[in-house]
């Protein structure tokens, strides 16, 4: 077979692969077939394509943005460009190339365009970018010929944008257009647990489980807010799938930790255990697969030059942040709990897990390692990242009424929220970090945050996370305070009132009965917050006795100190 028959078939190859999620797999094929291509040649052109795509996949959009240039240069098809620079323009705020490709849009016919909107928008949830995948979804939604999957589409996007209440009306469109199919009723349930409706949520839950026993997407939800209440029927088809080795991997991931909360209502946490591994081991092969392997280097490498990038104590002088806290530490360590009892004041106003201080990050290279350098990119642009992070709020910030920003890992930001920010507040949530082990592998995270599935990992993480907090307290001495969740838990009035004090805010007793908030709630604590405090999830990882041993051993050998058992 000649090279030029081979190609067609490689690139068959590399479409299969990324299509069933092989996304490392689809990209060394790529790169292999474009390193094999002359410049200009038709196969190289279509596989530039294909790395574009891939690499949106992968959520590197900086990558993506290069291989779409590559791919123009290359002779690709105009339309192929556009589909594939588009997101890449949006996500990295190439504003210049982003208005061509709207420009260029524009000229497209109606069913060209359709289709473009619905590849745009799934490239750029795989970016985290729901908020922009659901606005380009809208002519679509808007259509008097909505397609029912691309209305649950744009739903499930709202929500992950956290905007429940805008979800309604593609919801209700959807379920008028077709009331038996599940997708709809389906996201009505997450969009309820969103919104604190509990009773609701379980409600539709139940219906959908009632037409399909063997729901599994119904019978995690259900499980994450009343593992109790899972119908028989439901549980069976849960044990099957975790028991089916052909199974795909998100099923029986899912099946796997809704079976494990669901023996932890029964204290059965021997089973319970065995059920969390065997989803957590699935969610990893899926991670790896898709290219999410947690990689121990590259983390010690972005907190050493965090460290190089912020070497000297940084002085709180100016008003910029008054009115601002930000809420950081490891996820699961109290972070929506502290968040929650601040929003309970009625000076205060939550933006949740707010992306833009990341987003400014990124921008301002706080991991260049070299503080010259980004001292001189902080006096250029650091009233312009000031603005960009302000206007980002829905309430101006001020002495009479503060914004609450509680993105846990924003723990990575705290040198950059200093410097633009020095009267913010910054509270570092703190737990046994047995606890936050234990409850990081009792829940599904999203593919990005790449340590919870496996305790070394995990605890590899917490340790690098330890090590950068204590850079920061040498840097912003006297600015950081700790909460620890336990305290909170045992006498939450004095907690409250160091919190209150810390933010320069006055007593509120509604901080006592933060449950009693109706505001949407958008993190994985969405169910427990809506509950009273209670104190089951303090030192739960005793239950599980033997079996916690390895992650016991593995934070130990990463050199995180464990409080007394």
């Amino acid at each position: 077979m000649s090279q030029s028959d081979k190609v067609p078939r490689r690139i068959e190859s590399v479409r299969r692969a990324a299509e069933s999620g092989a996304l490392d797999d689809a990209e060394r094929l790529c790169r292999e077939l474009i390193d094999g291509c002359p410049a200009g040649a038709a196969a190289h052109a279509e596989a530039s394509v294909a790395l574009a795509d891939i690499l949106l996949r992968k959520g590197d959009a900086a990558a993506a943005f290069k291989a779409a240039h590559q791919a123009a240069s290359s002779g690709a098809p105009a339309l192929d460009v556009l589909s594939v620079l588009a997101p890449a323009a949006i996500a990295t705020d190439a504003r210049h190339e982003a208005g061509q490709c709207m420009a260029q849009f524009q000229r497209l016919a109606p069913q060209q365009q359709a289709r473009i909107l619905m590849y745009w928008a799934e490239r750029l949830e795989d970016l985290y970018m729901f908020a922009h995948a659901a606005s380009v979804l809208q002519p679509l939604a808007d259509s008097p010929q909505a397609d029912y999957d691309v209305l649950v589409f744009q739903a499930q996007l709202l929500l992950k944008a956290h905007r429940a209440d805008a979800a309604d009306a593609p919801l209700a469109r959807a379920v008028r257009m077709d009331p038996e199919r599940v997708g709809a009723h389906l996201a009505r349930v997450r969009q309820r647990i969103q919104l604190g409706r509990i009773e609701d949520a379980v409600a539709s839950a139940l219906a959908v489980l009632a037409r399909d026993a063997a729901s599994t997407p119904a019978a995690a939800m259900l499980s994450e807010i009343a593992p109790e209440r899972l119908p028989e029927a439901a549980v069976a088809a849960l044990e099957a799938t975790l028991d089916d080795a052909d199974a795909d991997l998100e099923s029986r991931a899912a099946a796997g930790l809704a079976m494990g909360r669901l023996l932890e209502t029964r204290g059965d946490h021997e089973r319970a255990f065995d059920a969390f591994a065997a989803g957590n081991r699935a969610l990893k092969r899926r991670a790896a697969r898709r290219g999410h392997d947690y990689d121990h280097e590259s983390v010690e490498a972005s907190v050493d030059a965090l460290q190089k990038t912020f070497l000297d104590r940084i002085d709180a002088t100016g008003d910029d942040g008054i009115g601002l806290a930000f809420i950081v530490g490891m996820p699961r360590s109290g972070t929506t709990l502290l968040d929650r009892i601040l929003a309970a004041h009625r000076q205060v106003v939550s933006v949740g897990e707010h992306a833009m201080m990341p987003a400014i990050a990124e921008r301002a290279g706080t991991e260049c390692g070299d503080s010259r350098q980004f001292e001189a990119g902080l006096a250029a642009s650091a009233d312009r990242w000031r603005s960009q992070y302000l206007s980002s709020l829905p309430h101006k910030p001020g002495a009479d009424r503060m914004i609450v920003d509680k993105l846990p890992l924003n723990f990575w930001n705290v040198g950059l929220i200093a410097r633009l920010f020095p009267r913010a507040v910054i509270i570092h949530a703190c737990r046994d970090p047995r606890d936050v082990g234990l409850s990081s592998f009792r829940l599904r995270f999203p593919d990005a945050f790449r340590y919870v599935n496996d305790f070394n990992d995990f605890a590899h993480y917490y340790a690098q996370h330890s090590r950068l907090m204590a850079h920061w307290l040498t840097v912003v001495p006297g600015s950081i305070l700790r909460i620890d969740y336990e305290q909170v838990v045992d006498s939450i009035e004095p907690s409250v009132r160091r919190l209150l004090d810390a933010c320069g805010l006055p007593w509120d007793p509604a901080c006592l009965k933060f449950s009693e908030n109706r505001e949407a709630v958008y993190t994985l604590s969405m169910g427990q917050v809506r509950r009273e405090l209670y104190r089951d999830a303090t030192r739960r990882w005793r239950r599980y006795g033997d079996r916690l041993a390895d992650l016991e051993r593995a934070l130990e050998d990463s050199g995180v100190e464990l409080p007394p058992a």
